[in-house]
């Protein structure tokens, strides 16, 4: 637009869109004084729509607190960026949505603040390390990685609903933990995640608060990681009746609450531990454990769930014991390992099946009905001893 008073002509072209190409080679983000953009003056306005490609990939460096429009991402795999704050204070206030489109991974250390959210639907791992105050939420598209780093990385604690993972997408909780942040339901996830690794993971560090109720699986949702993550509170919520819980990766994830929702219709531990710190911390699902996997249960604990042992095993810890009182079905040879000799297992419900069943260390007593069990017992490890006190017909 053109502007005349008297002699003087203006001309006002509005905010620019900028790609990011660390021109200089400092790899300075600042407010009109380093040239390190492609536009029109190549340095950065507050306003200004960004771009951030393979061109100057690497790290940046956040010198003031930066309010752009959109910002877009469309770096590559190995075009990685890594975004910090000069003194560890500068934030990102973005007014419009930060979008990741490509496969390079990006991580932003310093504070995002604004009122638009994130959209990521690029194949890299978007870590987001700061406190976060922005308050458009954030949608992880299927093949999609949102690590966190830290325990407020999704934004502003007043929202109803901080993130959605759909099915495909996944979250890496990065070993932090969202529930003092986060309100019931806030965070919607389903599917089995990228590459089948778990909608849910942690590769980080032990954890023991992961999420209260700020969990809401919204369908079949895979579990997945390396190391520990705890699902507290209401337990595991859903949206929609019927859903498959599935257990995969190495790591422990412990139900440490009763879980209030009827809607979990099945569990399928293929590798790791699912660990239950409740009674009711399977709700009243069907579980199977397949080989290698392992149920374990922390605390006096009685299952009332139908348990199908397909190579894996029933684990008890802390000198306890553990009480199945409905079904449990032997389809593979399987393990019952109370531990040590003050641990033991008991199979109060119907025992059927034809393979076999190894005893570890402690008590295993079959207090149930037996008459469908046709396998062999063995006793694999010193100091374990076999009750039997059931019906065998």
């Amino acid at each position: 637009m053109l502007n005349t008073n008297g002699s003087a002509v203006t001309l006002n072209i509005g905010n620019q869109v900028y790609a990011w190409d660390n021109d200089v080679g400092n790899g300075r983000w600042d407010i009109g004084t380093t040239a390190n953009w492609t536009s029109t003056d190549n340095v950065f306005h507050d306003g200004d729509t960004v771009t951030f490609g393979d061109i100057g990939a690497g790290a940046v460096t956040v010198m003031a607190n930066v309010s752009p429009g959109p910002v877009t991402f469309n770096n590559t795999l190995g075009s990685d960026y890594t975004f910090a704050g000069n003194s560890g204070s500068e934030t990102l206030a973005c007014g419009g949505e930060l979008r990741v489109l490509s496969g390079g991974d990006v991580t932003i250390s310093n504070g995002i603040g604004g009122v638009a959210g994130i959209m990521h639907s690029g194949s890299g791992v978007l870590t987001l390390g700061g406190s976060n105050t922005f308050t458009g939420g954030i949608t992880v598209k299927p093949a999609a990685t949102l690590k966190a780093g830290n325990n407020q990385a999704f934004g502003a604690t007043t929202q109803s609903q901080v993130l959605t993972v759909e099915s495909g997408g996944t979250l890496d909780t990065g070993g932090y933990d969202f529930d003092e942040p986060y309100g019931a339901g806030s965070i919607v996830v389903s599917g089995a995640g990228v590459d089948g690794k778990g909608a849910i993971v942690n590769y980080t560090r032990d954890n023991t608060q992961t999420f209260d109720d700020e969990l809401l699986l919204a369908g079949d949702t895979t579990f997945g990681g390396t190391k520990r993550w705890e699902v507290r509170g209401a337990g595991v919520e859903t949206s929609v009746d019927e859903i498959t819980i599935t257990k995969v990766g190495t790591g422990r994830i412990a139900l440490v609450s009763d879980n209030r929702s009827a809607s979990v219709a099945e569990w399928i531990v293929n590798e790791g531990i699912i660990q239950i710190e409740n009674n009711g911390s399977l709700a009243h699902g069907e579980v199977t454990v397949n080989s290698p996997a392992e149920l374990s249960s922390w605390g006096n604990r009685t299952v009332q769930n139908h348990i199908r042992l397909n190579g894996g095993r029933i684990f008890v810890w802390n000198d306890k014991t553990v009480t199945c009182a409905w079904r449990m079905s032997v389809d593979g040879d399987s393990t019952l390992a109370p531990n040590w000799a003050a641990k033991a297992i008991v199979v109060a419900g119907s025992l059927s099946g034809t393979n076999q069943i190894s005893v570890g260390n402690g008590l295993v007593r079959l207090s149930g009905d037996t008459s469908g069990f046709t396998g062999a017992i063995s006793m694999t490890e010193a100091g374990g001893i076999l009750g039997m006190d059931g019906t065998a017909n």
